[in-house]
């Protein structure tokens, strides 16, 4: 048998086909509570055979660095947007809404890299976050506190996914609760 150009396409799309339904499954037993499957639970619940798993993502990293790479994809345009808002407050408002509703959506992604801490990719993929959401603070409000540096470092502890994921998951609080005192925190940290 040949190997057809339309062979190869169909293949290709196959196997894509296949990876979406792997990361598209991993993503719904996350946000359903289980952020670390199985290699066989993930396969089953893709509706593929383990090897075949394997085949296509080598292993359970290839798997976690596909759906962080999704994510990423996810994340860039909010923090990288600028907030075009001339109003200091206004915009520490802003970026808390913007942060706490991005937290929320990675929380369950978070408890998953939790319990992988040893990753490498992982321990990677979550410096590239705290490095891109501390830049994205001192881009927007480095020019009102230049004088006084050591409220960008407060603020930056305040309005973590660190905090968000204290408050929510060790001090058991709602998500509006969580957002309430990180913008309470921040205007004061700010003292806007």
């Amino acid at each position: 048998m040949s190997d057809s150009g339309e062979e190869v396409d169909g293949r290709k799309r196959r196997t894509l086909r296949s990876r979406d339904r792997v990361i598209e499954a991993a993503l719904r037993l996350a946000e359903r509570g289980n952020p670390m499957p199985s290699a066989d639970e993930l396969a089953a619940a893709a509706g593929i055979g383990r090897r075949s798993l394997f085949r296509l993502f080598g292993d359970m990293d290839g798997v976690f660095a596909e759906i962080h790479a999704r994510l990423r994809a996810r994340l860039h345009p909010p923090l990288a947007t600028p907030l075009d808002e001339p109003d200091p407050r206004r915009r520490v408002e802003l970026m808390v809404e913007r942060r706490t509703r991005l937290f929320e959506e990675l929380l369950p992604y978070m408890k998953a890299s939790d319990m992988r801490a040893r990753s490498p990719f992982l321990r990677a993929e979550r410096a590239w976050v705290d490095t891109r959401l501390r830049t994205m603070l001192e881009l927007q409000l480095a020019d009102w506190l230049k004088a006084e540096p050591w409220r960008i470092d407060a603020l930056d502890a305040m309005l973590s996914l660190d905090m968000w994921q204290r408050m929510r998951h060790a001090q058991g609080m709602s998500a509006r609760k969580s957002a309430d005192i990180m913008l309470r925190s921040a205007l004061a940290l700010a003292a806007f």
